[in-house]
């Protein structure tokens, strides 16, 4: 007999079958992995507003309020209390996901028609000058639009955002590419994206022309997921016509997706993919969804997490109550604000909490699946006891204590019932749990559930074993 220990903190990998894999984890869904190879339970989401209309709701920031543009283009303006005001005089339309702009004296934003901003009490038409886009940026003191299905984006005036003459329009001659999107870097650089390239304009040091192309890298960004774009960590990011997730910094870029390449790279449908930055819990994320993607339940919307500074990734999913089944993780936007995490939902803002364990009072399934596990030589492998150290009793005194469940899948026939444990009552804080015998088989594969709303945090997994010649 001897105790070994299950490999909790491996990468995700699912680039292969579940059954080629055997010290990496092949499922994790609504956890992360700490820096010490810990597992804790990803935060949970609580109302903060309800809106007067239904539809995704899309956050930016504006002087220290939540700017939320609804599907339908209406536009909130809401304050840390939660008092809702509609400014919309001009409705932000077009039919795509709006883009956001900040000059020193507005809002701007665009969706695919014309250009709104936000100055005063109410929104407006920016200028009848400006071109109809879907993309709008601030760099060096431009607004600069994109001309959709072109080679070409414009600009405005420096510093006279309403003025735009017709000659003032550049072409991206490096690749014969349309421009699909446009993103300013955190350095002041200009990004222009094309289905099969990217090129780099800089603001011109001599003033007689306002940018010059300073470079062009042959990663463009996948057509029908445009909005992954994003800046993190220093770098442009976003999901390559290959459908890579890949870091673009300078002229090389890094596909970063290799242990789920093949999740990727089955996505049934990317309309409306989008993806953010977000730092939480001292972890630093991003999110990668595929919201009308078909999930391996059969239900709509993929979602992925991704730690950029450990390279490592999970999944994130909701909760169907009618079909009792994981679906769309809520979130269609993110804004970090005066210390809080917006999440923007399906006619509701939310927050992101550390301290809640489920999304709007619905199950928030955590799931943790090993890869496969066998004595040595072919040998056969007795379990006589599964120990789990994990936090206990992490709830107030009138709550009910949770469950933590384990299964086997013994010799891959299947898994079995669910064994369940109590995850302590208020105080009751003795860390270590042990499930006791679980049989004899060549492999094995464990896996840890919990759907109550209780926290999460998964030290260390031992089974003590016998290997049987």
């Amino acid at each position: 007999m001897a105790w070994i220990d299950i490999p909790l903190g491996a990468q995700l990998l699912t680039n292969l079958s579940p059954e080629s894999v055997s010290r990496q984890v092949t499922e994790q869904e609504n956890a992360y992995t700490t820096e010490l190879g810990t597992l804790a339970r990803f935060p949970g989401l609580v109302p903060f507003v309800t809106l007067p209309t239904t539809g995704p709701v899309y956050l930016e920031e504006w002087r220290g309020d939540l700017i939320g543009v609804t599907s339908g283009g209406i536009v909130y303006r809401i304050g840390s209390t939660g008092l809702i005001q509609n400014v919309t005089g001009a409705a932000v339309v077009g039919g795509g996901r709006p883009t956001f702009a900040s000059t020193a004296d507005e809002l701007v934003m665009a969706a695919g028609s014309q250009i709104v901003k936000l100055a005063g009490d109410r929104t407006e038409i920016l200028s009848a000058q400006a071109p109809e886009t879907s993309h709008i940026v601030f760099v060096s003191g431009y607004l600069v639009a994109i001309e959709p299905r072109s080679g070409r984006f414009r600009h405005s005036k420096p510093g006279r955002y309403a003025e735009w003459d017709d000659l003032d329009v550049f072409s991206a001659e490096g690749q014969p590419d349309d421009i699909v999107a446009a993103i300013a870097t955190e350095f002041d650089e200009l990004l222009l994206v094309g289905p099969k390239s990217i090129e780099q304009f800089d603001a011109s040091p001599n003033g007689t022309i306002p940018f010059f192309r300073r470079w062009s890298v042959g990663t463009g960004v996948y057509p029908d997921a445009l909005n992954t774009l994003h800046n993190a960590d220093n770098a442009v990011w976003a999901l390559s016509r290959k459908l890579e997730w890949v870091r673009i910094s300078g002229q090389t870029s890094d596909a970063t997706s290799g242990q789920i390449q093949r999740e990727l790279e089955e996505v049934d449908d990317w309309s409306d993919a989008w993806a953010c930055e977000i730092g939480i819990s001292g972890q630093r994320f991003q999110i990668l969804q595929a919201p009308n993607a078909t999930t391996r339940y059969g239900t709509k919307g993929r979602t992925w997490l991704y730690d950029y500074r450990q390279r490592r990734w999970s999944t994130l999913y909701g909760w169907d109550n009618e079909a009792n089944l994981p679906t769309r993780w809520p979130g269609w936007s993110y804004k970090f604000l005066g210390g809080q995490h917006y999440v923007g939902g399906e006619g509701v803002i939310y927050r992101l909490d550390p301290d809640v364990s489920h999304n709007d009072g619905r199950i928030q399934r955590f799931l943790w699946r090993s890869g496969h596990l066998d004595g040595q030589a072919g040998s056969g492998m007795r379990v006589d006891n599964l120990r789990v150290r994990l936090k206990r009793g992490a709830i107030g005194p009138n709550d009910q204590p949770g469950q933590i469940s384990v299964r086997a899948n013994r010799d891959n026939r299947g898994f079995s019932r669910a064994w369940k444990k109590s995850l302590g009552k208020a105080g009751q804080r003795n860390m270590v749990v042990e499930w006791g015998p679980m049989g004899m088989a060549d492999t094995w594969q464990f896996e840890l559930e919990c759907t109550d709303g209780v926290p999460i945090e998964i030290m260390d997994v031992k089974a003590d074993v016998t290997v049987v010649r």
